[in-house]
C-alpha cells in the first residue's frame, strides 16, 4: 500500500507576534514524538506534516 496521509498539530498562540514560533513549535512536535512511524507501518510513505498555530482570527501554518 502508497496510501497519503496528513498529521496535523495546533498550537495557540497568546499573541500575534507568536504564531511562527508556536506552529514551529507544532511541526517539531510531529517529528519529535514520531507520529509518522505508525503511517510507515501500514505502507503510507506519502504524509503530508503541518504545524498550525492560531490566535484569535490569525492563524500560522507551516509544512
Amino acid at each position: 500500500m502508497n496510501g497519503r496521509a496528513i498529521r496535523t498539530i495546533f498550537k495557540v498562540a497568546d499573541s500575534e507576534n507568536e504564531l511562527k514560533t508556536k506552529a514551529a513549535e507544532a511541526l517539531a512536535q510531529i517529528e519529535s514524538r514520531q507520529y509518522i512511524t505508525e503511517f510507515n507501518k501500514r505502507g503510507i510513505t506519502n504524509v503530508w506534516k503541518y504545524g498550525i498555530a492560531f490566535f484569535g482570527k490569525q492563524v500560522c501554518i507551516l509544512g
